[in-house]
This record gives structure tokens, sequence and C-alpha cells, in this order.
């Protein structure tokens, strides 16, 4: 192998820095880098260079410079490149220091050369990747620059010490939304306005026509030169319409500070469950920062904004202007025609309301960028992991230091998590261990193994300090605006990673669920990938948090995952003609070739309880509370006459009977009757075995044979009478074809059996080729898809017309093919979750009912799985750490007196002893505790309130003693209910706290009452709004391929775009209502949008909203009796209500954590 000279030596850091400062925020401190260009529009074999843009010192003007650059990646083996080093296409490659994988880092002098050598490697390499683990390279050209350089942006700056504008246009249009192509939809107005006092309203007017209107916009937008340019649905509307309506006039929209035209192309981001395709635009030398982005980011912590308008987030954060003017969006033509100054300041409004929107949620990502080798845009978009390994690798680079390989492997501990006490109690304080997981890697000396410079402690150690010191700066602080400011830069010294987005759901032994809503301690369906059986383990950690970065899509007929890029899964590559063994593999590892993949087969799911016996109807009818007789002849109701019937079944004949019960079976009771001799005939209860097949009928027939059941026969089907029996079946399986669904208990049962009832359901309402299965029940449809999954197939809904048409795979689909059309990298920003699996750390999982095998998570640094810095044990000693540390602080509560509720991660809430009450008496006490924790670990008071309404894990409601409520998860109030709900719910919270049980019972009245009157504010108040999760054509098409049923949204979505000509995209909201006398109607054929509400003619379903009012009043059963609750909700009867004796229920609960579970820190 030839070995490069050594050259060059370890950059040398700002002489005034810490080694620590050096390495957080760069060995160059120049100040004032607004923005990094890179002038990839020049010849790729000229030298390659960036234009740095620089603010002066008064912040006044801009300076602007060319800076030589020096592309680079690291390198593990030379001799890769040994040829093209030797033929001088290699501008310098350095040996560097350490044992780490990267020992070589090689710099080019133009791009051309760049690329040319990494096709070379991965030419050479063994692997058949784009990214062949040999090479570590950073994608991002401005990256590398300021890696490179040691520089970051925005040093010595503040947020308004950069030049903000903000813009706002409105357009002519009549009668629809406005679009861009018609000629006559023009540009009437743009509102400009700046944080340095200016603004300016331009429009029409005489001898000003729509070109020569954005003609002089071009130039205000020169003259004033701004940094950022801010907007409220900037990408989506205003820049995207004034690009169209240039081009329509032969305009140059020539924004950019080098005179170009903004660069467009298509782009995508999440917030949660809310994907949203949009325009992106790059303008050289500016930032465009969109407030609607940054509102719906908010709203993934807070869930409580109605909409993600200017308007209703001004008037939500207090932003509003005095006076403000508000025209409906319908109006804006018919004020241009008749009140045009009217029209002018509500467009200067709007652009006041943006400034001063931007300024409140804009900091945490500017003051992360000072830190950050990324410009101020790059910053928002990229995940917290990325973030960290770019200081690392910055000064690893500085110090001319080797990298190491990421590490494989998973991180199995999580952090602790528990309830002791749920019902109303207080007063309440929360102690807070501050910075755990920072202070325990600070103070048990945990470092990644592959970090030999010892770089994570010494940032650990100055995050922790700058984020307690300004912690301590913001209590100290007087002015808001001061507060605001240091809020902003704590928060930028936090970072955190995950792994699955929220519409996710999880196979668990009790059925499936969305995995925010996995507990720890959940069994689910785990396959072990060593031996292939399916196994079920416990979660032993779940995590949710904010995560702003790039996901990965895996999408097709039988696959669905939205997962963060280190996610795992267990894949087999179709290489040279074949597939290879299961192996592991990232999702991001999927994005770097075009190799076909397959998923492993599903396989049938084994039972979770050991097999029973034969079933006794005794047995059944104590389990259900059903009055019976037993005797030697069998079973029977208790009235003498009462026909017997047999008592015992064979478990596989009882299945028989309740499939062709669910399928076919019908109940009567008749009425009682009295004749004219004067004779009474009695109640008779009858079971009719409905099958017009001829081989059903034999099988049905010969079924109750068997097991002795008296039955009789006509063109129908088999019948017989038994209240016992019926009432059995009714419990077990509803009574009509709308209520039918299998019994829960089935599901512990195994494949061979379970198989037995799939088979009976598919010859009583499939298809003769056994593809298809029919019903009209809504839970049976799901229990069908559940029932298939069981028994190894594969089931998804088809198109239908009010009944469930259900797809039954026999081998296609079986093991999902994942071609390079199916995987794709999004924008995301929102919540995601993950849950760690005992063992085999895979769990069956999938979004929209689309289930496979998949790998589980990673987190922070240590264990994030792309990193070159992981370290899964490191990141393991810190959660059981953690553990230990809370267990130690709960102990030491209960030792003086007080009385733990929760414990959630890395504080306890607790109501301290009687003769501790009031603020500063809570603070003494809660900071003494410090003195029983480790050396390092410090306690600190963070807040107190009047009550808390513990409900469950994770999920609270906090009354402070300014009468304010805080909520915490989302099991008692939910973004997706209806706002008449949501604020039921508040309501309702309120008063438990208050124990005012009357109140709650005339809240629950009062609400009813509405609803059966129709006495409405608005129809905002029961309407629903949903977020189009995907395009209308791919809505279409899975709908046609039998991938979901028709939804309200998108039909309306469909209506609302063939009425207005404006297309309606993935992202959009639409509200909608139901209609309809039945509680029980099928949404998408029963919907209307909202606006056609009218409340002179309501028509609305009161039974369908009555019951939902009955649903979020079920949340509270726990904190209450059973016939108390059934009192305090319930209509007025004429005896009245009366709330003597009713009690607020509290119950302790022992801790059901095992030692060493739960959240995982990063």
């Amino acid at each position: 192998m030839s070995s490069p000279p050594a050259v060059n030596t370890p950059a040398p850091a700002d002489a005034t820095q810490s080694a620590a400062d050096t390495a957080l925020f760069g060995k160059d401190p120049m100040p004032r880098l607004v923005d990094v260009h890179p002038m990839m529009d020049r010849p790729s074999d000229e030298p390659a260079r960036v234009r740095v843009y620089q603010r002066s010192e008064d912040f006044a003007s801009i300076h602007e410079q060319e800076d030589t650059f020096f592309p680079f990646f690291f390198l593990s083996d030379f001799s890769l490149l040994a040829d093209r080093y030797r033929n001088g296409d290699v501008h310098t490659a350095t040996p560097l220091n350490g044992d780490n994988f990267y020992q070589y880092l090689l710099t080019f002098e133009t791009w051309s050369d760049y690329w040319d050598a990494l096709r070379q490697v991965e030419h050479r390499s063994d692997s058949d990747q784009q990214a062949p683990d040999e090479l570590y390279r950073v994608g991002s050209p401005a990256q590398q620059y300021l890696m490179q350089t040691g520089r970051s942006c925005l040093l010595g700056m503040t947020l308004d010490d950069l030049h903000r504008l903000q813009l706002d246009i409105e357009v002519y249009s009549e009668g629809s939304f406005p679009n861009a192509d018609r000629p006559d939809d023009k540009v009437i107005i743009v509102a400009l306005s700046d944080n340095r006092g200016w603004d300016e309203v331009l429009h029409l007017r005489d001898g000003i026509g729509e070109e020569q209107l954005l003609q002089e916009l071009v130039y205000v937008l020169q003259e004033r030169d701004p940094d950022v340019i801010e907007g409220h649905n900037i990408f989506e509307f205003d820049l995207a319409y004034l690009l169209d309506r240039c081009a329509l006039h032969g305009v140059d929209f020539a924004i950019g500070r080098d005179g170009s035209v903004p660069r467009t192309y298509d782009s995508s981001m999440r917030f949660a469950e809310r994907t949203v395709d949009y325009p992106a635009v790059d303008i050289v030398g500016r930032h465009v920062i969109d407030t609607y982005f940054q509102v719906m980011s908010f709203d993934v912590f807070s869930r409580d904004l109605p909409d993600y308008s200017l308007k209703t987030a001004a008037r939500y954060f207090d932003l509003a202007p005095e006076e403000r003017t508000y025209i409906e969006g319908t109006e804006i033509a018919n004020a241009w025609r008749t009140d045009r100054a009217t029209l002018l300041e509500y467009a200067l409004d709007d652009v006041i309301e943006t400034k001063r929107l931007a300024g409140h949620l804009s900091g945490s990502t500017f003051y992360l960028a000072q830190m950050l080798p990324m410009t101020y845009g790059s910053s928002a978009r990229r995940g917290p992991a990325g973030k960290i390994e770019s200081l690392f690798v910055r000064e690893y680079l500085r110090r001319r230091h080797a990298l190491p390989r990421s590490e494989w492997g998973s991180q199995s501990m999580g952090g602790y998590t528990d309830i002791f006490i749920t019902g109303v109690l207080g007063p309440i304080v929360y102690a807070d261990v501050e910075s755990l997981y920072p202070s325990i890697m600070l103070n048990y000396d945990v470092q990644p193994s592959g970090d030999t410079l010892d770089l994570f402690p010494q940032l650990l150690e100055r995050l922790t300090d700058l984020r307690l010191e300004t912690k301590q700066d913001m209590k100290d602080a007087e002015e808001e605006e001061v507060r605001s400011e240091l809020d902003a830069r704590q928060s930028s010294y936090k970072v955190l990673i995950n792994c699955f987005d929220p519409e996710t759901e999880v196979v668990t032994v009790d059925g499936i669920r969305h995995v925010e809503e996995i507990e720890v301690g959940d069994r689910v369906y785990s396959l072990n990938p060593d031996t292939g059986a399916v196994e079920i383990k416990p979660v032993t950690a779940t995590q949710s948090q904010h995560y702003a970065g790039p996901m990965v899509e895996i999408k097709n007929q039988h696959t669905d995952f939205l997962v963060t890029p280190n996610h795992r899964f267990l894949t087999q590559r179709f290489t040279s003609g074949e597939y290879t063994d299961l192996e592991w593999e990232t999702a991001g590892d999927m994005l770097e070739d075009r190799i076909r993949r397959r998923l492993p087969p599903l396989r049938s799911l084994p039972a979770t309880q050991e097999r029973p016996g034969p079933i006794s109807l005794s047995a059944v009818c104590d389990r259900l509370a059903i009055e019976h007789k037993t005797g030697p002849r069998g079973i029977k109701e208790l009235r003498r006459q009462a026909r017997w019937q047999p008592e015992e079944y064979e478990l596989t004949d009882w299945l028989r009977i309740l499939g062709w019960f669910v399928t076919e079976g019908t109940l009567y009771k008749s009425k009682v009757r009295q004749y004219e001799n004067g004779n009474v005939r009695g109640v008779s209860y009858q079971t009719t075995l409905c099958q017009k097949n001829d081989i059903g009928r034999s099988e049905i027939a010969t079924l109750l044979n068997r097991t002795g059941i008296t039955y009789s026969s006509d063109q129908n089907g088999h019948s017989f009478c038994s209240k016992v029996l019926y009432e059995i079946l009714e419990a077990e399986c509803g009574s009509d074809s709308f209520s039918k669904h299998l019994p829960p208990w089935i599901f512990q049962l195994g494949p061979k059996d379970l198989k037995i009832v799939f088979d009976t359901l598919m010859q009583g309402d499939g298809a003769a080729n056994g593809d298809r299965f029919t019903t009209s029940s809504d839970q049976l449809a799901e229990d069908f898809i559940r029932l298939a999954m069981h028994v190894g197939r594969r089931a998804f809904h088809m198109p239908n017309d009010g009944s469930h048409r259900i797809q039954v795979n026999t081998v296609r689909g079986q093991r999902p093919t994942i071609k390079p059309k199916h995987r794709q990298q999004v924008d995301y920003d929102g919540m995601i979750h993950c849950l760690t699996v005992a063992d085999n750390h895979t769990v069956l999982a999938g979004r929209n009912r689309k289930f496979n095998w998949t790998g589980q998570s990673f987190y922070g640094l240590l264990g994030f799985g792309l990193s070159a810095f992981n370290d899964f044990e490191e990141a393991d000693r810190v959660a059981r750490t953690g553990q230990k540390i809370l267990r130690q602080l709960i102990d030491e509560i209960r030792a003086r007196g007080g009385t733990v509720i929760e414990v959630d991660t890395d504080g306890v809430l607790f109501v301290p002893p009687e003769d501790v009450r009031g603020e500063q008496a809570e603070i003494d006490y809660t900071v003494s505790l410090t003195e029983a924790m480790p050396e390092g670990i410090r306690v600190g008071f963070d807040g107190r309130f009047k009550k808390m309404l513990s409900y469950k894990k994770k999920n609270y409601a906090l009354l402070t003693y300014d009468d304010e409520l805080k909520f915490k998860g989302s099991s008692l109030i939910s973004r997706s209910n209806e706002p008449f709900g949501r604020d039921f719910v508040r309501k309702a919270i309120r008063r438990l706290l208050d124990h005012d049980v009357a109140g709650l019972h005339e809240l629950y009245v009062d609400t009813r009452d509405k609803i059966v009157n129709s006495d409405w504010e608005g129809v905002e108040r029961f309407a629903r709004t949903e977020t189009l999760k995907d395009t209308l054509e791919q809505y279409e098409a899975d709908v046609e391929a039998g991938q979901r049923p028709r939804a309200a949204t998108y039909e309306l979505a469909k209506e609302k775009q063939n009425r207005t000509g404006k297309p309606v995209k993935k992202g959009d909201r639409i509200t909608y209502y139901i209609t309809g006398d039945d509680a029980t109607v099928t949404a998408f054929k029963h919907c209307r949008r909202a606006e056609e509400w009218d409340p002179e003619d309501p028509d609305e379903n009161t039974a369908y909203y009555l019951k939902r009012l009955d649903e979020f009043a079920s949340k509270f059963e726990p904190f209450f009796d059973e016939a108390d609750f059934r009192l305090v909700f319930s209509p007025e009867d004429l005896f009245g209500f009366s709330a003597d004796g009713i009690e607020i229920q509290r119950e302790e609960h022992a801790s059901d954590y095992a030692e060493d579970q739960e959240d995982v820190p990063f």
C-alpha cells in the first residue's frame, strides 16, 4: 500500500477560547456570519469556492467575499485512492492521529476531482452501496466549508440583529381561491415590513399594473436587502404565486443577493401525523422562514391550536395588534372594489402579526445555529443526533484525529416512569433532578468508546453549564423580552432523537394499539432474528419526543412505515440474481442504492396462554353474569319449563358455533302474548344459524348433532331455543350484523384453533375462491384483519359501498418486496415515539393496518445507530443509573413524610408533608433532598401546584395557583377530539379538582341538552378537522387496490376540489360534521363540510354526538364507583340528582415497574 506523506497539523483555535468553547462554537469566532453560498454553478473543474455574507459591526450593512474551499471526506483504506493521489487528483491526503477506523482525510481542489474520487471508492470497495463503510463524508457543501474553517453562523448576534423582512400578498379573485394561471387573478397588494421599523404597502393604482407592481417589489427587496424573508404560508402561496405571475409577465424575480432568481424544488415536511407538500424556495444569501411551519411545529407539543391560520396563531399567542382589521378571504375582491383603504390596513396588519409571530417562535433555532457548522436554515431542518455528530466531526477534523465507525447494536435500557396514586390530590410539588442524564454522564465518566479525544464530557459539561446558567438568568431577568431570549438560548442546548411516527400501530397480545399508547410491561409479538420463531416479549422502554429532521418513508401495497433513518429492518437484498439471507440494516441504508429488498414473511402468532379444555357454559355464564341452572341434563334458564341444552363443548366445536353465529347468525326474542282463552305465552329466545349454501347447512347440522344441541330446520337455516345460549352469543359476539364481533378471549388461542374460526368465517361470509370476506360490522372488520394476522395471512380493506370488503391474500404480500420506488426520504418536524422490546428487539408494526416485522429504535448520540460516536453499553449505563437515582429520590421523599404521586423520567410529582406549606418551605424541602443524592446530582424545585388529577402514567392535569390548568399526555384531551368534547373534558376536570360533583353532573346535563336542542355557538364546536395524509390520487389508488376504506375527509376533499377548481394537497385540513339519525352511521356517507351547516335548519346527527359525549364522559369512570358514575353522567330523571354520598375515588397502585426499564433518556 502507498502511504501518503503527513500533511498539515491541527488547526489552531482562537487563543481566547476554552477548549470546550472551541469544540462547541468552532475555532474561528468570525462574528456576524449570516450565510454561506456554495458556488456550485461554476464549472466543476474550477477550484471550489463559496460566497460568504457577513454583517458589519453596526449590523447596518452586509459584506460579501469569496473564499477558497476544499471538499473533503474521511477514508479507512488509502489504497482505494492511492493511484489518484500519485496522479495529483487529490489535493491533500493526511494520515490522522489515533486508532479509530477512518484513518485518512482527503481534500480536493475541484468538485470534479471530489466526485470522481467518490465514485472510485464506491467501485473498488466490496460494498454494493453508494455509501460504503470505507467512506465517511458530509453531504452538504456549506456544512463542509463551516467544518473546514471552524466558523459558525450568527455569532455575536441576537435574532433582531438579523435584518428580517416580512411579506404578504393579496390577490383579486372572483368566487374561488386564487389561481396564478388565470390572467385575471392578479396580485393587487404586497404588504412589507421589517424589524427596523419600516413598512410599506405596494398595490395596484393608476399607471401601475401587475407587471409594474412585481418589478417594484423586486426593486424594494433588493433595496431593503434583508437577511431573512418571513411569511405565513410563504412557500406554498406567496412566493409560489409571485414566481408564477412573474413568469406570466416575463419579469425576472431576481431577489437573490447576487441578482439571481430563486431556485425552487418540490419538498415535504411532516409535523407529527401531518405531511405537508410544498414548493421549497432557495434564495442566494437569504433565508426564508415560514411561520406557518413554525406554528405547526409548536402545535406538535401544545395540541390545542384550533387551526394554523395567521389570525388564529396571533390571537393564541396574544400577538394581534390592537384594533386589528379583519376581512374574510372570500371578501377580498369586494373590499378591493368598495373599501380599498380598509383592505390596505388589513394587509399591513398581516405582516405586523407575521413579524411578531416569527420573533416569538424562531429563537431556539437561531441560537442553535450559533454552535453548529450549519446555516440558519439547515439547522432548522436537521435532526438532533446529526447536529451533535456535526460538532464532533468538526473538532476531530480540526485536530486531525481519526473518526470511529458507528457501532452496531441497540440500547436496551430506559428511564423510569411510574404512577403510584390516581385521583385528586394536592398540594403538589415537582422535584426535578437537574439535567439528570447529562449529570450522570459527567459524574459517572460516561463517554462513547470511540471518542478518543474525550470530547463528549467536555461538550456535555459546557452545554449543561450553559443551560443551567441561562435558566438561572431567566429566573433573575425582570423584562419579558430578556426572559424570552434566554429561554430560546437554553432550549437550543437540548438535543434528542427517536424513531416511529405517531401513526404507527403495534400488534400487542391485547390487540392493535398506536405506538404512543404502548406502555412499559405491555406484551408484544416479537420475531427471533436467529430462529425465525415468533415469541411474546415485554416492552422494556418507551419514549415520546419532538424531532426535526429527515425521515424514511417505506410504502407500497403491503408495507407502510415512516421512521428515522437509523431505524433497523431485517431484510433480504436481491443481488446476483438471488436474495441474500436476512440481515440487519437501517432505513437510511435502503436509500443508498436501488437494490430490491424483502422483509421477513408474516408468520402465525403464538398463543398467549395454555390451551383451555372443554368449554363449560356454566363457567361462561358466571363470567358474563347470566342467570342459569345446571343439572344432569345440561344447562338452561331458571324457568321450569325451559328446554335443557348441553352444558359442555369441545373447544373446537364451540369455536365453530361462534364462527357460524358471527357470520350469519340471528337472534329473535318474542313478546309476551295473552290469548282470548286466558292462556299466556311467555317470551321465547331463538337463535338461528342461517346458511343457504348446502355444504354450509350440512356442516352446521353435523355440528349441532355432534354437540347435542336440540334444533329445528327451515329454509333460513337451523334454529335452537335457549335463553342461555341466546344471551351468551349476544354478549360474546353482538346482536345484529352491524354489531357483530369476535370475543376478545379467542385471540389468546394459538393459530391452529384460530384457523378454525378463520375458516368458518370465510365459509360463511367469504368469497367462493377464498380471497375476500364481507361484513357490515366495523368491529368485525377490524377483528377479522387481526384474526388473519394471527393465522399468518395478510388482510386489508377494499373499496366498499357501506359494507366492509376485506381482501385476503393467500401468497401475494406474505413476503413483501421493497423496490426503490417504494422508499424515499422526507423532511419531518413533529412528535416521534419509540419502544424497546426485550431480547429480540423486533416488533410487528406498521401504519394503516399494514403490519410487518421491524426492528426498534436508537437514541441520542450514544444510542444513535448512524452516529460514528455511538456506544450502546454506555447509553444503557446512563439509563440504569438514572433509574437508580430516581428510586433513591422517591425513597427519600417518602422517608421525609412526602407522598409520591408519579415519577416521569427525570422528576417526581409529590404531596409534601403536612408541615411543609407555602412556596419557600416547599423550595427548601425540595432542594434539601440533594443531600441524599449521589455527588454531582442536584434536585431542583421546578414548580408548585394547587391540585393534581392523576389519571394514568404520563397523563395528568395540574391546577396552578393562578387557577390555570396544565395537561400532560393525550389520554385526557386529544387534539383529534371535537372542540365541544375537549371543552367538556377540561371543564369536567376542573370540577373534579374542585370536588364539585353536582357541578360535574350539571355540566354533563347542560352539554347533553345543547346537543339534543342543537344549541351550538357554531358548527366549529362539534365539527371535526382532519388532515389529508396522502394526495387524492394516492387515496383513490389505495381504495381501488383495496388498501383502505373510503373516508369522509377525502371524499369531502374531492368534492371541494371539484367545486373550487383549486387542487387539494397532502397536508390540507378538512373540517366536517356527521349527519343522519343513527349513532353508528357510516361516516363517509353521512358527512358534510362545516360551512354547509345551517343553524336555522340544523342537520347534525344528534344520536352520534350524544354517543361522543358519553365517550368523553367515560374518561372519568376511574374516579367513581360504578353506580355513582352512572348517576353523575346521566340525564335528569323524575327524582332529580343529589351528590350526597358520592365520593371521588383515590386509588393506590403498586409499582408495576421492573428494575432497569422505561424511558430512554435521549
